[in-house]
């Protein structure tokens, strides 16, 4: 199991008028005679375009943090600043616009885990870090035009980035594993994700439209999105997981992958396997769909679930070592 993957990224106090801009520079830990001991202390009393430049040999840093103005937040290097925020609150909650982020550890220590970085304000840039330990990795709560790349995502309890009412963010160039729910749920349209490596962990999507969702895979798998597609057939490739969105008269055969069909009709989904994932399916909104000869084992959480679908046919599947077959239907 990969213990740090992607770019690495470390910043020196000598790089910083090449990467700050007109702001001042304000420095947390090290032996300078006017260093912050606290990194909340440092963000407080900078101002707007302002960069707090965080060295190592002081990590870790036990705190939670709040930025509520416009600053370049910088860690020597990623695997060695750390921030550890307690179970009671998010370890980063970012209010501001035009805020920075790069090179730390950032995650949650205690029984009860929250957010490793909760984000509500737009053109954050969230790049170059590890991100562990928490309930959920990033939130992104109406926040709109973000950009997080080259970040780490491993070990939060729930997933690693929840998306919800936020549009127009670049989810790029990210490593994701063993996450507890899906590397990245999508709960809002017109979402960038791609070029993404995720291990043991997928992507869920709501039956919003208008995402670009390219060049991502899973387990060295690819991931293939289809939306508002028809009269395909998928019976070749190297896939790990397919995703149906507001999609028609699919032919899904001879795959061993998840599948997660949302708002997607008379599709046919045959003669594949779907093990090891949380869902080996998961049908919502769907009618008219037939599941044939599919053999579907070892899922986390259900092996089949369908919600607010009519019509389903399964026809002779075997479900084997499966947590859950789960049928829910909404009138």
């Amino acid at each position: 199991m990969p213990i740090c993957l992607g770019l690495n990224i470390k910043v020196s106090k000598l790089d910083l008028p090449n990467m700050t801009g007109n702001g001042n520079n304000l420095y947390v830990g090290g032996s300078g005679p006017n260093n912050y001991t606290k990194i909340q202390d440092a963000v407080d009393n900078a101002s707007n375009d302002d960069t707090v430049f965080v060295y190592d040999d002081s990590s870790p840093y036990y705190e939670n943090l709040k930025i509520k103005k416009r600053i370049n937040l910088f860690g020597e290097d990623k695997n060695t600043t750390i921030i550890q925020g307690n179970s009671l609150y998010h370890v980063i909650e970012i209010t501001a616009p035009l805020v920075k982020i790069m090179g730390f550890t950032i995650e949650s220590v205690g029984d009860y885990p929250d957010y490793g970085l909760r984000i509500t304000s737009g053109r954050i840039t969230i790049n170059n870090n590890i991100i562990r330990k928490n309930d959920i990795g990033i939130s992104l709560d109406d926040a709109n035009n973000n950009i997080i790349s080259n970040n780490n995502f491993s070990n939060n309890r729930d997933r690693g980035i929840f998306i919800a009412f936020s549009k127009n963010n670049n989810i790029n160039n990210n490593y994701f594993w063993n996450n507890g729910g899906d590397a990245i749920y999508c709960g809002e349209s017109s979402n960038i994700i791609k070029d993404n490596h995720l291990f043991n962990d997928y992507i869920e999507v709501k039956g919003c439209l208008g995402h670009i969702i390219i060049n991502n895979t899973v387990n060295s798998k690819d991931i293939v999105y289809l939306e508002s597609s028809s009269d395909i057939n998928l019976d070749k490739g190297n896939i790990g997981q397919i995703i149906l969105n507001n999609c028609k008269n699919i032919t899904i055969e001879n795959q061993e992958a998840r599948f997660d069909i949302i708002k997607s009709n008379n599709c046919y989904i045959s003669n594949n396997v779907m093990s090891n994932t949380n869902y080996g399916l998961l049908l919502t909104s769907s009618n008219n769909n037939t599941l044939s000869n599919n053999d579907i084992l070892s899922c986390k959480w259900h092996g089949l679930y369908i919600y607010n679908s009519a019509n389903i046919q399964v026809r002779i599947c075997l479900f084997r070592e499966y947590h859950l077959i789960e049928i829910s239907i909404v009138v």
